[in-house]
């Protein structure tokens, strides 16, 4: 079956476990998945530190309600969505609808969590992320970082952990120049500038969630 016979067998789909199984078995499953998460209407999020019973999407109490944060200051946007798909499908959409036009991407790993920024002068300082996401600008890709004052000519290593309150600079550094890394997940429901930018700064394709 192709990807659109797939998107109407996801519409009668009601736990979100079950379809993201059933989305991984091959690219016609993640194809339909796609399909069915753009169809969706949005949900808007709200900013707020107040934990909730009640979905988002559905508006009913829940006795399990599941919960994306937005990689942002404090309070963050928040989506509280049910276990059911549809509702998990319109939170979904909603995030990564959100993001695109904020030009930005939120699903990435930093494996070293702290490193060397380098300074305009050409020297470097120890940072470390400020935000939980990369900054889309055309083809380059930019993380925002925090810094401390205090400048070195080289990398010296290793890095000790310093406390984020004595970061106390911030500035927008080529991915290039981090230890951060892009995952490829929900591929097929980013837009294509997204998409086009990421592969751009990739050499290599990891297998798609």
């Amino acid at each position: 079956m192709n990807g659109d016979t797939w998107y109407i067998v996801f519409k009668f789909i009601k736990y979100t476990k079950d379809a993201l199984n059933l989305k991984n078995v091959c690219k016609c499953t993640n194809s339909g998945f796609s399909l069915y998460i753009k169809s969706k209407e949005i949900t808007y999020p709200r900013r707020t530190f107040i934990t909730q019973d009640t979905c988002m999407t559905c508006g009913k109490p829940k006795k399990n309600v599941n919960a994306i944060i937005y990689p942002e200051c404090y309070p963050p946007r928040m989506l509280y969505y049910c276990d059911s798909f549809s509702c998990f499908s319109s939170s979904l959409k909603s995030f990564c609808f959100s993001m695109e036009q904020e030009y930005s991407y939120p699903f990435i790993e930093d494996i070293e969590k702290q490193f060397y920024v380098k300074r305009t002068d050409g020297t470097y300082s120890q940072g470390r992320l400020q935000d939980r996401k990369v900054y889309i600008k055309g083809s380059n890709i930019f993380c925002n970082v925090m810094f401390l004052d205090k400048k070195q000519f080289t990398k010296k290593y290793p890095i000790h952990n310093v406390t984020p309150n004595n970061f106390n600079l911030h500035k927008l550094v080529n991915i290039n120049d981090t230890c951060v890394t892009i995952l490829k997940l929900f591929w097929n429901i980013w837009n294509n500038d997204i998409k086009k930018a990421i592969n751009t700064q990739l050499d290599y394709t990891p297998y798609i969630l």
